[in-house]
């Protein structure tokens, strides 16, 4: 571990800042914001892809373009690296005052969301919100989008937070009301049958296929988590990893690595029997840092912080006992 068979780097355009995923047949994709030469504003999230060799490929055959290029003159665009692979991308188009939602899937295909959830601009008394946040994979080919959006009735109009439910097979139960779920907030991951995964101010809940609280997972439906593990990711077995970055005191800047089981249980063959892992990763808590999961069930614990003359960065591979 730790050796370098290959690298490609392409520094295409303005990049202020851009990285790479890797991908399951070898490649990567690479993606960052560009800048309005005006003023400087991130105005769009670019995204190429790249063969093993490093060349440029099309990240989706039906688009015929290696480069994929979402106009945001608001600069709302926002990218996450989801569990297994799949990239989440959310972006506002002016002056419709709208979010929508874009998938890359773990072989570099772009998939397209239907959500379109306006932020409701002609109000003047219209309460400000997040609208889309996020965008996930769902079961059987369906797809997740969740934020907040605008209820009418009466006259009145609330903001909810909401989970929304697109496409699938015809074998998949329906999903809430009219294929959505509200007052779920904190939506961290899709697990591998494709249940919602959410943040509560006690642990991690599970949502059932049909948008209903799993009451199998964890304990009466809750894992207990402390605070601060607000991210996850999902090895090949189902195990849920969640990670959070100790901020304050003599461990600054150390990643603890919580592993549980399918069901919300907290796995004592990780972490020498209490289930969470500790790296130090020799930075302060103002370093970048991250977690991927290997095809082996692996897990590497990345850390990266920007000096003023260079980048210096440290990863730590864990076994997976």
């Amino acid at each position: 571990f730790g050796s370098i068979d290959a690298l490609a780097w392409n520094y295409q355009g303005d990049f202020p800042a851009a990285v790479l995923i890797p991908q399951s047949d070898g490649g990567f994709v690479q993606w960052g914001a560009s800048r309005d030469s005006t003023d400087g504003d991130s105005i769009a999230v670019v995204i190429t892809g790249f063969a093993e060799d490093g060349t440029w490929r099309s990240i989706s055959p039906a688009m015929g373009s290696d480069e994929f290029f979402i106009t945001d003159d608001s600069g709302g665009g926002m990218v996450s690296l989801l569990p297994r692979g799949w990239i989440s991308i959310t972006y506002e188009v002016l002056p419709f005052d709208s979010r929508y939602g874009l998938l890359i899937s773990p072989a570099g295909q772009a998939v397209n969301t239907p959500f379109e959830i306006s932020r409701g601009g002609e109000y003047t008394d219209y309460p400000e919100n997040d609208a889309l946040v996020g965008v996930l994979p769902g079961p059987g080919g369906s797809v997740y989008g969740f934020g907040q959006k605008p209820i009418y009735g009466n006259d009145v109009q609330v903001v909810r937070d909401v989970i929304l439910r697109a496409g699938g097979d015809d074998t998949l139960p329906a999903f809430g009301v009219d294929d959505t779920v509200f007052n779920v907030s904190g939506v961290i991951a899709s697990d591998l049958q494709g249940r919602i995964l959410y943040r509560t101010c006690s642990g991690i809940r599970r949502l059932n296929l049909d948008g209903s609280r799993d009451m199998s997972f964890g304990n009466k439906g809750t894992a207990s988590v402390a605070s601060g593990y607000d991210h996850l990711d999902i090895d090949s077995q189902g195990r849920l990893i969640a990670w959070r970055v100790i901020r304050g005191g003599a461990a600054d800047g150390d990643v603890q690595v919580m592993r549980l089981t399918p069901n919300g249980k907290l796995d004592a063959t990780f972490g020498g029997g209490d289930g969470v892992a500790v790296v130090d990763t020799r930075f302060s808590s103002t370093a970048e840092s991250n977690v991927i999961i290997t095809p082996d069930d692996k897990i590497v614990v990345t850390s990266v912080r920007q000096e003023s003359t260079r980048v210096r960065w440290s990863a730590t591979r864990l076994l997976a006992n």
